[in-house]
C-alpha cells in the first residue's frame, strides 16, 4: 500500500479524532488530539486524554465507539471496526492517553455529507488473478515486420462489464476489473487488477460487506495455497447526494485483506497454475454459492482455508481439525443417501473417482486416516509417523476441499482439477505406493 495515498497515514500521522456512536459528530466540536500508525493488521490510534479529573468509572462507562472520524495533514479518514484498547492514567508531569484499534480505514471523507458510519459497497482489488477469474482489463498485441521481428506493441486498457449475483440478505457479489495509468509520458506504469466487491442497496455495517470478500480471499488462498494479498480497495459511504454525482470513490484499507499475519506465506508464485480456477466453480454464480456455503458451514470450511490465513498447526492438531470438519460435513448432509455410513468412506465415495484414482485404494486410505485420528485422540502413548501423518493431513484437507468446491460448483470439475493438478502430483504418487 506504499503507493496508495492512504499509505501516508498508515506510516504514521498526527491528527484530530472524533470517536462516535450512531450520530456523526460535528467537526466543530472538540476533538481528541493524537497519533495514528499501523500495528500489524490494525491501526493504532492514541490520543491525549485532556480531562485530567475524569474518574476511572467515567472512563470505563464511555465504552467503545462505533467509528472514529479524523482530520490529518494528509487527508480526512473514517476508522471502522474499532475496538477499545484501553487508556493510561498518568499523574505528576505526564499526560494521560487513550488507545483505540481499527482494522478498516476509508480515506477522503466528505464529513459534511456523511449520514452514518455505514457503507453500501466494499471493494478489494487483486493483482495476478486475471486468468483465474477469466477477466482482464488489459489487452496486448504485437505486430511483426516482413523480417519476422517485432515492429509494434499495443497495450489497451478498458474496464470489463461487471457481473453480479445475489448472495443473501440483500447483498450482491460483483466481479469486474478496474485500471489506472501513472508515471511519466515515456515511462508509463499501468495497473489493471481484478475487482471483487460486495454491495447492498441498504447501508450496512462494514463487516456485513467485508466478510463475503474475506470468504472470496480464502478461496483465492486455497487455489494458490498461500495468502493472496489485496493490493487496494474502495468503498461507497452512506452519504447525502451531491449535485452532479460523486467524482471519486473513497479509498479503503483493511488489515485482514491486505496484511498477512506474522509468519504467513504468500503463494510461491502467483504465475503458477492454481489448484482450480473460477470457471471450475461455474463463474460468478459459483462464487456466490461458495460464499453462501461458507457462511452456512464455517465448521466444514475453516479446516480447509485457515492454514493459509492463520498459519499451519502441528500435524496432530491439523489432523484432528480436518477429521472434525469431515465429520461435521457428512453429518450436516444427512439424511442424504451418500452421507450414511462411516464419515471418511462416505466423503471419499461422494467425491468419487477423482479422489480414488489419485489416492490408490481409497478404502485403505480411509481406514488409515480414521485409525490415526483415533489413536492421536485417545492413546497418550501413540507416536505418530512424521512422514505418514502430514501426508494424511494434506490429502484429507484436499478431500474435504474438493467436496466443498464440488458442492459450490454443482459439478465435479473442481475435484477433477485438484487431483490432476501438478501441485498434488507428488503426494498422489506417494499415496498410491502406500495404498495399493
Amino acid at each position: 500500500m506504499s503507493d496508495v495515498p492512504l499509505g501516508q497515514v498508515i506510516e504514521g500521522s498526527l491528527g484530530f479524532f472524533w470517536p462516535f456512536t450512531k450520530k456523526v459528530p460535528s467537526l466543530n466540536g472538540d476533538p481528541e488530539r493524537g497519533y495514528v500508525r499501523r500495528d500489524g493488521g490494525w491501526l493504532l490510534i492514541e490520543t491525549l486524554d485532556e480531562n485530567i479529573r475524569k474518574k476511572y468509572s467515567q472512563r470505563k462507562a464511555e465504552g467503545t465507539p462505533e467509528a472514529i472520524a479524523a482530520l490529518m495533514p494528509e487527508k480526512s479518514a473514517l476508522f471502522l471496526e474499532v475496538i477499545g484498547s484501553g487508556w493510561t492514567t498518568r499523574s505528576g508531569y505526564r499526560a494521560s492517553s487513550k488507545r483505540y484499534r481499527a482494522r478498516t480505514m476509508i480515506g477522503d471523507i466528505p464529513f459534511d455529507r456523511l449520514k452514518s458510519a455505514r457503507v453500501t459497497c466494499v471493494e478489494a482489488r487483486f493483482h495476478g488473478v486475471s486468468d483465474w477469474a477469466g477477466v482482464s482489463a488489459a489487452k496486448e498485441s504485437v505486430t511483426h515486420g516482413d523480417d519476422g521481428r517485432p515492429k509494434s506493441w499495443t497495450f489497451t486498457l478498458g474496464a470489463t462489464e461487471p457481473e453480479s449475483r445475489k448472495i443473501s440478505h440483500g447483498r450482491e457479489v460483483v466481479l469486474s476489473t478496474t485500471w489506472q495509468v501513472g508515471g511519466d509520458q515515456d515511462r508509463r506504469i499501468a495497473s489493471a487488477p481484478v475487482t471483487l466487491a460486495c454491495s447492498s442497496k441498504r447501508p450496512r455495517d462494514v463487516w456485513d460487506l467485508l466478510q463475503p470478500l474475506l470468504f472470496v480471499q480464502d478461496l483465492l488462498n486455497l487455489a494458490w495455497e498461500g495468502f493472496v494479498t489485496a493490493a487496494d480497495g474502495a468503498a461507497d459511504l452512506h452519504t447525502y447526494p451531491v449535485d452532479g454525482g460523486e467524482t471519486s470513490r473513497p479509498r479503503l484499507w483493511n488489515g485482514a485483506l491486505m496484511i498477512p499475519l506474522p509468519g504467513i506465506q504468500g503463494p510461491k508464485s502467483i504465475n503458477e497454475y492454481p489448484l482450480f480456477d473460477l470457471a471450475d466453480l461455474g463463474g460468478v454464480p459459483g462464487l456466490a454459492r461458495w460464499i453462501r456455503l461458507y457462511g452456512a458451514h464455517p465448521r466444514a470450511v475453516n479446516p480447509v482455508v485457515n492454514p493459509y490465513r492463520f498459519g499451519p498447526a502441528t500435524a496432530e492438531v491439523a489432523l484432528r481439525d480436518v477429521a472434525a470438519g469431515i465429520e461435521y460435513w457428512v453429518k450436516s448432509n444427512r439424511p442424504a443417501a451418500w452421507a450414511n455410513g462411516k464419515y471418511m468412506q462416505a466423503l471419499a465415495g461422494r467425491v468419487g473417482k477423482p479422489f480414488s484414482a489419485w489416492v490408490g485404494n481409497a478404502e485403505d486410505w480411509c481406514k488409515d486416516f480414521w485409525h490415526t485420528y483415533n489413536m492421536l485422540k485417545h492413546d497418550v502413548a501413540y507416536r505418530m509417523d512424521p512422514e505418514r501423518v502430514p501426508d494424511l493431513v494434506y490429502s484429507g484437507r484436499l478431500l474435504l476441499a474438493s467436496a466443498l468446491l464440488d458442492r459450490a460448483a454443482g459439478t465435479k470439475n473442481p475435484s477433477r482439477q485438484i487431483f490432476q493438478s501438478h501441485r498434488t502430483r507428488s503426494l498422489g504418487s506417494r499415496l498410491r505406493k502406500r495404498y495399493r
